[in-house]
């Protein structure tokens, strides 16, 4: 005869107990007062902690979404700068000792010069002796 009931009923009790003290472990540390108030206080923290983020995360957004465009501009002016450095400037500068030289050949109101002597302007020699004391007249 076959019968209806497990035979090993303590294993079926078992299993129901650890369920019903799971259950109730993580009821009491849901209704925990303290462990409430630490994950309020946590959820509170995140929740400062994201909205002053908000600007930086727009700002770290927009300055991604600049990012190209800066680095084009900034590759496109190096590059400006080594080409005129490469073929413009050795023309001006060229061009620069051209114009100085013309100016020093052909420069105006520069005739033949002249060295003159002018015996006033000889430097006279220093006195070693001292002079002669001034004598005061009174009336």
């Amino acid at each position: 005869m076959t019968s209806l009931q497990p035979r090993r009923p303590y294993l079926v009790y078992t299993i129901l107990g650890l369920t019903f003290l799971i259950a109730l472990i993580i009821l009491i540390s849901q209704l925990d007062p303290q462990a409430r108030a630490a994950r309020e206080a946590a959820s509170w923290r995140q929740a400062e902690i994201d909205s002053q983020l908000l600007a930086l995360d727009l700002f770290v957004a927009g300055a991604w979404r600049l990012l190209p465009l800066v680095l084009v501009c900034a590759t496109a002016s190096i590059a400006a700068i080594i080409v005129y450095q490469h073929w413009g400037a050795p023309a001006s500068i060229s061009a620069g000792y051209q114009v100085r030289e013309l100016q020093a050949i052909h420069q105006p109101g520069q005739g033949p010069q002249q060295l003159t002597y002018s015996p006033h302007l000889v430097q006279r020699p220093i006195q070693t002796s001292t002079p002669m004391p001034i004598t005061l007249v009174t009336p």
